[in-house]
């Protein structure tokens, strides 16, 4: 019997400043060892290098008919907004499956036929939100080294600390503000850990930022420093948690005590589409089923859903949710 190669459409920013197209190249690469996968993306300059075809899809005015022919459709979607609005009107003409790389764009999970996150405070926040799968997939994998030697060449961190560091614009979507709560609230964290934040806070929300640190007392456990090349790579290498913008902005370096494995992303995202195979029959019986309930007026609240959704379970010999039948139905 021959081996099923299911085909993948792959929406992806695809620049070579994007970190989720940094992301996407790697592991698209190593999904094509096991699948057929076009990299559908909407700009056409100063793109990554890649041996996978490349579909230009913005020049396009029916491409949605050419994703029937695609056994799975995948949607990258991040905080840029120049990125996703392309990707985002994609999805909405075909439904897929949709990678959430941060807190924000949860409207683009709706009908989506699978979500994958990476981090189990998302999924849990993703599955409040929607009847689809949802599984996480983390980003590092054990990388089997050393503790780090650090040489500082903008400022001394404490040897016995856990350095933390986060890299981007310092923007709301980066949930620096958390961090810096969540470190102040714990006299464990305070004490343990030194948090590095890189890249330009000469910003209304930075400023903000700044101050907030002060009020926290958090003066010499956090420090912002502004972009360089020579921090950078410096904290990507010494850095013992670092968050995904970092891995992007340094490749394939080591981050987090952790290495990124494109192929083992790969493997269980494949795993993860056979999943949805199984699952697609309760889901589409929970449209139907849902439609029918909103037909003659039942709502989401009533008894009678919980009655139905038994019953569903017994015929599909398994165990059914009735949140499912709730959120098709409202």
């Amino acid at each position: 019997m021959t081996a099923w190669t299911p085909k993948v459409a792959w929406f992806t920013p695809f620049h070579k400043k994007s970190s989720i197209g940094q992301f996407s190249q790697g592991v698209t690469q190593q999904l094509a060892t096991q699948a057929q996968v076009d990299l559908w993306v909407a700009e056409t300059d100063d793109l990554l290098d890649t041996s996978l075809r490349v579909v230009p899809y913005a020049r396009l005015s029916h491409y949605a008919d050419w994703l029937r022919e695609y056994d799975y459709a995948v949607y990258n979607f991040g905080n840029q907004i120049e990125d996703r609005r392309h990707i985002y009107e994609a999805c909405q003409r075909h439904k897929g499956i949709v990678i959430l790389h941060d807190f924000v764009e949860h409207d683009a999970i709706v009908g989506a036929t699978g979500v994958i996150v990476h981090s189990d405070l998302l999924r849990d926040r993703v599955r409040a939100v929607t009847c689809a799968p949802v599984r996480t997939i983390h980003l590092a994998r054990a990388a089997g080294r050393t503790a780090p030697t650090r040489n500082w060449t903008d400022r001394d961190v404490p040897k016995d600390r856990l350095l933390i560091v986060s890299l981007g614009d310092l923007n709301r979507n980066g949930h620096v503000e958390t961090a810096l709560r969540a470190i102040a609230a714990g006299a464990d964290l305070k004490n343990r850990t030194y948090y590095m934040v890189l890249g330009s806070f000469d910003t209304p929300h930075g400023q903000q930022l700044v101050e907030l640190s002060r009020e926290l007392g958090l003066q010499d456990v956090v420090h912002f420093a502004g972009p360089g090349e020579d921090l950078l790579q410096a904290a990507g290498k010494d850095a013992d948690i670092c968050d995904e913008s970092l891995r992007g902005a340094l490749g394939d370096a080591v981050f987090a005590s952790q290495q990124f494995s494109p192929g083992e992303y790969a493997t269980q995202f494949l795993h993860f589409c056979q999943e949805l195979a199984v699952y697609e029959p309760a889901f589409r019986l929970a449209e139907l089923v849902a439609a029918e309930l909103k037909a003659i007026g039942v709502t989401p609240d009533m008894p009678i859903v919980d009655t139905v959704a038994r019953q569903a379970a017994a015929l599909l010999d398994g165990e059914w949710d009735p949140p499912i039948l709730r959120k098709r139905g409202s």
